[in-house]
């Protein structure tokens, strides 16, 4: 198969150089893929901090006597709101629930589950989350 020298380097140097280009695309795709999961995880970190926010200052605009007595008075405006910012986030659900993890609001209205402990505790704990 091979004759010449000449032929035995030029197969090697093509297989060299094609090796390297498979491992450079490989590289370069990974590093667009996390890019890409570094976005989205930072577009769903402002998308909730911009609801807590809201709500918050909107909370504290009002004479409800709790939060979830503001948010059961005013579910189809937060539910709207919450919407509008699951839009824009892509396809994510945001909840709104209280001290005790029952999800008291969402994009799709009240919803009649608690989030267990150990969810709260790991959101809580999170470093991304600013406290307010």
């Amino acid at each position: 198969m091979f004759r010449t020298v000449f032929a035995k380097y030029l197969t090697t140097f093509m297989l060299i150089l094609s090796f390297s280009f498979a491992i450079l695309a490989a590289s370069i795709g990974t590093l667009m893929l996390n890019y890409s999961d570094d976005e989205r995880e930072q577009n769903l970190i402002r998308s909730a901090d911009s609801l807590r926010s809201y709500l918050n200052d909107q909370f504290n605009g009002t004479t409800a006597g709790g939060f979830r007595d503001y948010v059961r008075r005013y579910q189809t405006v937060i539910s709207r709101d919450i919407a509008l910012l699951v839009d824009y986030a892509g396809a994510v659900t945001l909840l709104v629930v209280d001290d005790e993890g029952a999800i008291i609001s969402s994009d799709h209205g009240a919803l009649p589950f608690t989030l267990p402990e150990e969810v709260l505790v790991e959101v809580a704990s999170a470093p991304m989350l600013k406290q307010s």
